[in-house]
């Protein structure tokens, strides 16, 4: 049984790219000296009243100034907010444009 199981586990480790970059959900100047990451579930009432209170504020006077950037983090709560995580990850989706266009 040990000897599947390793076999599985460096199986899964040389087909996974080690390489592999990971799509970041940035809003601002990607130069900015302060970053803030937010890690949010897609499903989440406080991460909604988050986007709808306080980021119209914080855009206004800081990340639109370009001293501060945001970067959005996945963090699924449910199964309903990782499906949604990986849609949000697909190549065409302007899910951000859409947020900043309310």
């Amino acid at each position: 049984m040990k000897k599947i199981f390793v076999f599985l586990v460096i199986f899964f480790v040389f087909m996974t790219n080690i390489n592999a970059e990971i799509k970041r959900i940035i809003s601002g100047n990607k130069d900015a000296k302060i970053t803030i990451i937010a890690y949010e579930s897609l499903t989440c009432s406080h991460c909604a009243d988050f986007h709808l209170d306080i980021y119209p504020k914080l855009k206004k006077e800081y990340i639109d100034t370009g001293l501060v950037k945001i970067e959005f983090r996945h963090f699924p709560l449910d199964m309903a907010a990782f499906n949604a995580s990986i849609i949000s990850q697909c190549e065409d989706f302007k899910g951000l444009e859409v947020l900043e266009s309310l």
